[in-house]
């Protein structure tokens, strides 16, 4: 699987990714952006043909890739007609999640962290630092009401997930709290 996913991020191809084992036919659509023998990420896309945020999760967890059909000539003319373009920023494919984070610090975005598997985001909030083998992160919680600091080993974060549509949810309550337009 790992040599598939390499070359279909080296041609920026949008894929539908199935990752869930209790759900075999539930996928995710969108552009592989880094992929690593222990990882992956990728620019994941709505039903409705909008952008949906950075996803990473661990390679391991893909059951298969599917290319083509019907479903994605129908995301493809949405995407088209909300103007999504492929993402062009680079992920670090040798320390994916680092490189994630760092993105996220840049852009101001929220994420929602898995830690040690859990299948739940047990962190969400803002990147503060990431150094010394720590993530520190301004926890906000789902009514974008600030709640105290984590510090996370990096080697604990399974799964990350960084400007959806639930990301943004957060920011936009975030913001209207602390009047940060």
């Amino acid at each position: 699987m790992l040599k598939t996913l390499k070359k279909l991020c080296e041609k920026k191809r949008r894929v539908l990714l199935y990752t869930n084992q209790e759900n075999t036919s539930k996928f995710d659509y969108g552009q592989i952006l880094a992929v690593n023998d222990k990882e992956f990420a990728i620019y994941s896309v709505t039903p409705d043909g909008k952008a949906d945020g950075i996803m990473v999760k661990k390679l391991t967890d893909v059951i298969r890739v599917g290319i083509g059909g019907q479903y994605e000539e129908k995301i493809e003319k949405l995407c088209a007609m909300n103007h999504i373009a492929p993402f062009d920023e680079k992920l670090n494919a040798d320390d994916i999640v680092v490189s994630a984070l760092q993105l996220a610090k840049r852009n101001g975005e929220i994420v929602s962290l898995v830690l040690l598997d859990s299948d739940y985001f047990d962190v969400v909030g803002f990147i503060d630092d990431i150094s010394d083998g720590l993530c520190t992160v301004r926890e906000v919680d789902e009514y974008g009401f600030e709640d105290g600091i984590t510090h996370i080993p990096l080697e604990n974060i399974t799964e990350l997930s960084c400007g959806s549509e639930d990301e943004n949810r957060v920011l936009t309550l975030w913001k209207i709290n602390y009047d940060k337009t």
